[in-house]
């Protein structure tokens, strides 16, 4: 396999390129910064202005220049965040009013019945602003409705009435029939969204993405034409949404908010059952709103990818760039309005890398069921973080052809300055073993130190107590990327993505219920949306999307499926391919009741891992459900990637898959990049947040070979000396009798910093040895007789010393052990994660190689 040689000779691609935070800094420093990027091992990286105070003017295009020298003169590559300041949609402040968002406010009024030629007011229209009349020019009526109330907030659908006709000046006179009776008033509005994006452009309008084009893409163009498709490789949008509410939870019907919206979309979309779009709001009617809501909610999710995705797509293809980023996809956002884009692979549609965004402690090891407490109002939904977003942008990555097989992830950001690098190599492997291929690490940040914007900061001006561990992280990242980019992932089960269900019923089950079953169970799968099964070519049996062959289909729990599902079931039943319904056959489309059994088998929640065991893929020993795998074809190799996600607990994986069974088995230790030799039925132990990736091969390779030791000393108790340095050359000598958290001793509670130990042992003659520090808090370097052995960033931290670096007598082992800014900073963000001992812990014992 070419590029496991590639990988072994560190000759891996570049896949990561991180944030730089541009302030307008001093030549010398912006210079720093990129030599500061090249050093940790990445190739690459994304100019971000947020912080800059002359983005597209004259500073910008004069520290640019500085930035474009210096990352040529290490062959690196540039991309640009395409906006001032995130969300994606500013356009640099040039908006005009014509092109801004735009808004359908469903005005309600209730009244009460017999009452002739009564009046009622519709000037207080605003939604931002109700007990003051409306501007003429920001709001304006397109329709007046009315119908018979049925209850709190619901209708009878067939008493709606239009009554436009009789509006005049902002004043509708109309009979009120006996009863009770709602008048509604649809109004194009410009107000009534999030505050954070107003004045935005609107998403839906193509001419309005094109502002966009003008005020960022074809500037840089203009100034950097000859660097397109050599140094400058592409822009990247971050968190555009339709910002019609502020949050994660916008579902049509079950959320009061305005709408968007875009000039004509009444005339264009709604002729002839506009009167069923006052069942967007929270009032029903007696199975309408289904139906409305649904045919709303593709409507807008359509527009949207191709008004603004795949406008700004197109422009970089025929520029000879690239186009990615990432929306807010936080706690089931993806599916909905608000935060959300509609439609996650629809939004999406345009860019040539899918893309998804962890911040903010949303993955923490452990917090994986429902929702946890951290810094929103709401907490973080653990579930959807641990088993959904991974597998989304994975599943987007694999089945779009123009995305061939790449998905990217913006990590690290805004978890506080006690995120240290073994949380973001779980993080970094979280994301590997779903199939995530590409790192937008966040961010290089040479602004003053400490910097309270969203830490924690890599380079950090200087100031970064961890940098000269950045290569081995990165590194890291780069291998197993390489060896998972330019392949298949192999998973034979379809979910179905549950947008439209959720359109149709705000209790639809989310995806990510069934895929947390199947991961735990160590079964691969890919999500699915409605809009690429109804491209799959269907044979007996199976079906296949972007050359992905599938056998079962499983939808999540859900009453309601769209009518053009039915279509899907109809053509599965007739090629024998497997769907089941997770908990309850469907009962209804949005039009009628159906019959879904026919179609498919009803399996519970808890009973799907025992119903698809024939697809598990390997033994994990005790049940693990931490233990995550992602199965890969390479050159025509299989490659399993296995990681363990528990947190301070060891697994044991068994190789016992009968595919196994006569074929050439290795395991590639990416973090010390070695190869060796394993064999069927083994057991394969991993630490806490250790990974290896299985080759399944026909080939021979040269390996490292396994060799055996056995305890020879066990230095725990010795006598350490101790020298704690600060940044800045403060140092303080210790000598402890005993290995002790550093932050208990007095004064200490605060250190941060780098922790060197010394102390000595004896040998009676020269052999390989294997080193076991135990528990390390957190990053650490191996020295042995003055001689570097290795850097450790995560668990196991356990260094092999080489024959020739050990004298028979007295040696002298140094462990040089840095921990994190959390304790000193102590910084806002950093109180949701639990902050390590620092220091060495142990137990520290030293084995000899047995021949």
């Amino acid at each position: 396999m070419r590029k496991l040689m590639e990988v072994l000779q560190n000759k891996a691609d570049n896949y990561i390129f991180p944030f730089l935070w541009l302030h307008h800094e001093s030549e010398d420093t912006l210079r720093k910064s990129v030599q500061a990027i090249y050093k940790a091992g990445i190739k690459e990286f994304c100019l971000e202005s947020r912080p800059h105070p002359e983005f597209v003017e004259k500073g910008w295009w004069e520290d640019l220049d500085i930035i474009f020298d210096e990352a040529k003169k290490y062959g690196m590559k540039i991309w640009i965040l395409d906006d001032a300041h995130f969300p994606t949609g500013f356009a640099n402040g040039k908006v005009d009013k014509k092109h801004r968002k735009l808004y359908l406010s469903i005005k309600q009024l209730d009244f009460a019945g017999p009452q002739n030629d009564a009046m009622i007011l519709l000037n207080y229209l605003n939604p931002e602003v109700r007990f003051s009349p409306s501007q003429e020019y920001e709001e304006k009526i397109l329709k007046v409705l009315m119908a018979k109330k049925t209850g709190d907030d619901s209708i009878a659908e067939e008493t709606l009435v239009d009554i436009t006709a009789n509006l005049h000046k902002n004043r509708v006179f109309v009979d009120i029939p006996d009863g009770q009776w709602r008048i509604f008033a649809l109004v194009e509005t410009v107000n009534g969204g999030e505050k954070e994006t107003k004045n935005y452009l609107n998403p839906l309008d193509k001419k309005a993405t094109q502002i966009l084009i003008k005020e960022v893409y074809e500037k840089h163009y203009q100034h950097y034409k000859d660097e397109f498709e050599k140094t400058l490789v592409g822009f990247f949008s971050d968190e555009p949404r339709f910002g019609n509410q502020h949050g994660s939870y916008s579902q049509v019907g079950k959320s009061e908010m305005v709408l968007p919206w875009r000039e004509g979309m009444l005339e264009e979309f709604f002729v002839d059952d506009y009167k069923y779009l006052v069942l967007l709001t929270k009032t029903r009617g007696s199975g309408k709103e289904k139906e409305i809501r649904l045919k709303y909610m593709d409507i807008v999710s359509r527009l949207y990818g191709q008004n603004f995705t795949c406008v700004l797509g197109n422009w970089c293809r025929k520029h000879g760039i690239e186009y990615i980023g990432h929306l807010i996809e936080d706690n089931g956002a993806h599916t909905r309005l608000g935060y959300g884009a509609g439609h996650y692979f629809r939004a999406l549609s345009g860019q040539d890398m899918a893309g998804i965004d962890v911040v903010l402690n949303q993955i923490m090891p452990g917090l994986d069921t429902g929702y946890f407490k951290s810094m929103t109002a709401t907490g973080w939904n653990g579930e959807f973080f641990h088993y959904g977003l991974g597998k989304l942008g994975a599943s987007l990555g694999h089945l779009d052809p123009l995305k061939k097989g790449k998905t990217m992830s913006e990590v690290f950001g805004a978890y506080g300055w006690a995120e240290g690098l073994p949380l973001m190599k779980y993080l970094a492997d979280h994301m590997l073993v779903r199939g995530v291929n590409y790192f937008v690490p966040h961010a290089f940040n040479s602004n003053s130190f400490p910097d309270y914007d969203c830490p924690p900061h890599l380079y950090a001006n200087g100031h970064a107590l961890q940098e000269d561990f950045y290569p081995t992280l990165f590194n890291y990242i780069n291998r197993i990327s390489h060896l998972l980019t330019g392949g298949n992932h192999l998973a034979k089960i379809g979910v179905l993505y549950h947008a439209e269900l959720e359109w149709l019923d705000s209790n639809a089950m989310p995806f990510e219920k069934v895929t947390k079953q199947l991961m735990q169970n160590q079964i691969e799968c890919e999500v699915i949306p409605i809009d690429y099964l109804e491209q799959a070519m269907i044979s007996n049996g199976k079906y296949t999307i972007n050359g992905q062959e599938f056998h079962v289909l499983i939808f999540p729990q859900a009453r309601v499926i769209p009518q053009r599902v039915v279509a899907i079931l109809e053509k599965f039943k007739r090629a024998s391919i497997r769907v089941i319904f997770t908990n309850q056959a469907p009962s209804q489309t949005e039009k009628s009741s159906i019959d879904s059994t026919k179609w498919g088998e009803v399996i519970t929640l808890n009973e799907l891992a025992n119903a698809l065991i024939e697809y598990k893929i390997l033994d994990i020993a005790n049940f693990t459900p931490e233990v995550r795998v992602y199965d890969y074809t390479l050159d025509d190799e299989e490659l399993i990637m296995l990681f363990n996600e528990r947190k301070g607990k060891d697994a044991v994986v068994k190789l016992d898959n009968p595919k196994f069974f006569k074929k050439k088995l290795y395991l590639y230790d990416g973090i010390n990049n070695i190869l060796t030799k394993a064999f069927f039925n083994q057991e394969v132990k991993l630490s806490a947040g250790e990974s290896r990736i299985l080759l399944i091969s026909t080939q021979e390779y040269e390996v490292t070979p396994n060799r055996r030791y056995q305890q020879e000393l066990d230095l725990s108790s010795k006598e350490w000396k101790v020298s704690l340095e600060s940044l800045g050359g403060t140092s303080e000598k210790l000598l402890l009798s005993k290995l002790v958290n550093i932050n208990h001793l007095e004064g200490k509670e605060d250190f941060s910093g780098t922790m060197i130990y010394e102390t000595r042992f004896n040998l009676s003659e020269r052999r390989n040895l294997r080193i076991s520090l135990g528990e390390v808090g957190e990053v650490c370097q191996v020295n042995i007789n003055g001689n570097l052995v290795q850097r450790k960033i995560s668990k196991p931290y356990t260094v092999k010393v080489d024959a020739k670096n050990v004298n028979v007598g007295e040696n002298i082992l140094e462990v040089k052990v840095v921990n994190n800014w959390g304790p000193k900073i102590a910084d806002m963000l950093s109180q949701y994660i639990a902050i390590k001992p620092a220091g060495l812990l142990g137990p520290v014992k030293v084995e000899v190689e047995v021949n």
